[in-house]
């Protein structure tokens, strides 16, 4: 039996008299009802039931009411017919309120209805988390006990603009300050209404690393920091130390580099924000590689397995892929533990009732891709307020992991979390919540790159992730510059000049163009799709010289995302050095001629004409380039 994070609400049956014989309700009663959730800016919500029961038979009459409220704080219950108020009797058990309404005098007769409202005020069904207020309303059950059923969510404009909504509602209208959306019976069978409202979430974070090289030569690590994503922009107050570069592989990962000494142990300190959005930002960009990559088979996820691939060819779609996965796999509580083996996709199938987040997760992605849609696994964090209802499988820093496909009609990545809709009931396929922070991204390869969390020493059950509520950071500028180098001391015909672009800012700048200009023209340039914090690109080119400067340029400037760099050049200084090394050199070899040859004439003249006809070949040649430049 799934659980349900809030009430899920049941008409459990009427109390009737009958004149002649006993027969079922649903049988003799037809029942409409309208249900209006009105969230208050507190973020306690009053809920109206308005109720009307239509007698099917002339024999028989509806005494009493009887309401199921499962996981719910109601409070102030009441309930009024017309002008009068109702006898309400309620009786608590341990996730269950019992409401029996006591309807009035009887209303006979075929076709005869009555109109009643019950009434209540709940603190829990609308939370603000951090910068969000999160809305989520029960999903109802027995549907077909209600002829008509429609719901009403009321949110005031004050708890912020709307971020996202599940299902689609028939209407969205104003009134009097207020965002009113409408739902219809079959909107909300499957799955509540889970709403999030404000522009985007903060968390604030501290990570820890723990590294070490046991060998007695240098060597280089790396450990994953949380990238940027579509749906998050990640902003870095301290790395500590500083890495000496940061790398973004192929699945979009931030690798942050660190060279060890023999026998080093070293611990590495990051903090930083996150916002995480509601919609997402088409800001990275996939290439169709790696979307390749991501329809491959691997360990955990067996593409080509008969079953997996037979399942895949049914299914087709990622929407019918996720329904499957949640509908017959079970979460198992008792498997949570920080020594937890993972299944795979072939084994969650086998094994339907022992998953955790990571046999939906794979099984979903198993599925996906024998069917051709691009998935991924994604690791991070998910701000959870019940284990129970929305579990952390990855006990160890209590991580989470929930998949992503890929959409060629949205050309970007959706992530869905199979696991805790399984266990919550709510939609999570529509529309990711803002709780969800991303850490890694698997695609190339399922266990590759560590998750922040796992880089310990020896078996420890130190906490290395603390994540918390936050805010981002006032100062957000982007701090973008560029360093000038010469690997070598002097070049007689061009000058070789490294351009380091380096990101001193908190967070990530794109699609840089970095350009080596020639006086007006361009005469270098590349394209750097993303620099993340602390991360140094290098582009490396030569200014030319040619014989005695003829092909110096006037000037020469570096342009960088918003940073100008512009190179000394000192065309005389060129010349008069070319000049003097010419000099020397010659100088040089005629000395050497002259106590080689000693009175021999005839050898000197020889080996200073060849000498003069080489100089004047070499320096027609260069007239001859310079004159096609």
């Amino acid at each position: 039996m799934k659980n349900c994070k809030f009430c899920t609400i049941i008409l459990l049956g009427f109390l009737l008299i009958f004149s002649t014989k006993n027969v079922k309700g649903d049988v003799n009663f037809t029942t409409d009802s309208n249900v209006e959730y009105k969230v208050q800016t507190t973020g306690e919500t009053v809920v109206t039931n308005t109720i009307t029961i239509r007698n099917r038979s002339s024999q028989l009459y509806a005494k009493s009411y009887i309401l199921n409220l499962n996981n719910v704080n109601a409070k102030n219950i009441k309930a009024y017919e017309a002008s009068d108020q109702l006898n309400v009797f309620q009786e608590k058990f341990e996730d269950l309120t019992k409401v029996r309404v006591e309807l009035g005098d009887p209303i006979t007769g075929e076709g005869k209805s009555r109109t009643f409202v019950v009434t209540y005020t709940d603190d829990t069904l609308a939370t603000k988390t951090g910068e969000v207020w999160e809305i989520t309303i029960p999903k109802l059950a027995q549907g077909n006990s209600f002829r008509e059923y429609d719901l009403i969510l009321s949110v005031p404009e004050e708890l912020g603009q709307e971020a996202y909504i599940t299902p689609e509602p028939r209407s969205v209208s104003d009134n009097e300050g207020r965002k009113l959306y409408k739902f219809q019976k079959e909107d909300i069978e499957k799955s509540g209404v889970n709403g999030g409202f404000g522009l985007f979430q903060s968390f604030s974070f501290i990570l820890n690393y723990h590294l070490e090289n046991a060998t007695s030569q240098k060597v280089d690590r790396e450990i994953a920091i949380p990238p940027d994503t579509s749906l998050q922009r990640v902003f870095y107050s301290k790395i500590q130390p500083k890495p000496t570069n940061i790398n973004v592989d192929d699945d979009g990962n931030w690798l942050a580099n660190f060279t060890l000494s023999p026998r080093e142990k070293l611990d590495v300190k990051v903090e930083g924000s996150v916002q995480i959005f509601a919609k997402p930002r088409k800001l990275i960009t996939t290439s169709p590689t790696t979307l390749l990559e991501n329809l491959k088979p691997s360990e955990f996820w067996q593409t080509q397995d008969e079953q997996i691939h037979n399942l895949a060819l049914e299914l087709k779609t990622p929407e019918a892929i996720y329904s499957y996965v949640t509908k017959n796999l079970n979460y198992n509580y008792d498997r949570v533990n920080p020594d937890v083996s993972r299944l795979g996709a072939k084994l969650a199938l086998a094994n339907p009732d022992d998953a955790m987040c990571m046999e939906f997760t794979d099984l979903f992605i198993a599925l996906a891709r024998s069917a051709g849609i691009p998935a991924r696994e994604v690791n991070g964090y998910a701000y959870s307020e019940n284990a129970k209802i929305q579990p952390l499988s990855l006990v160890a820093d209590v991580l989470h992991a929930w998949p992503e496909y890929w959409s060629d009609e949205a050309d970007m990545w959706i992530a869905v979390d199979p696991t805790w809709e399984s266990t919550s009931g709510i939609d999570y396929f529509s529309k990711l919540d803002l709780r969800h922070f991303t850490f890694v991204i698997h695609g190339k390869d399922p266990t590759t790159p560590l998750s922040p969390g796992s880089y310990k020493l020896g078996k420890t059950s130190e906490k290395d992730v603390f994540v918390s509520f936050g805010t981002i950071p006032e100062e957000r500028v982007s701090n973008v510059q560029i360093e000038v180098s010469y690997p070598y001391f002097y070049q007689l015909f061009n000058k070789t000049v490294n351009v380091s672009i380096i990101n001193k800012g908190s967070t990530a700048v794109y699609n840089i163009e970095p350009k080596v200009l020639y006086g007006e023209n361009v005469a270098n340039t590349t394209y750097i799709s993303v620099l993340p914090p602390n991360a140094s690109a290098v582009l490396t080119f030569q200014v030319p010289y040619g014989f005695l400067g003829r092909k110096v340029p006037n000037n020469v400037t570096v342009l960088a995302y918003r940073s100008k760099v512009e190179l000394p050049i000192n065309k005389n200084n060129i010349i008069i050095t070319q000049l003097l090394i010419f000099t020397i050199l010659l100088t040089s070899v005629l000395i050497f001629v002259h106590f080689k040859a000693g009175n021999n004439a005839s050898f000197k003249l020889n080996f200073l004409t060849r000498l003069f006809k080489s100089l004047h070949v070499f320096t027609q040649k260069n007239k001859n380039n310079q004159k096609n430049l």
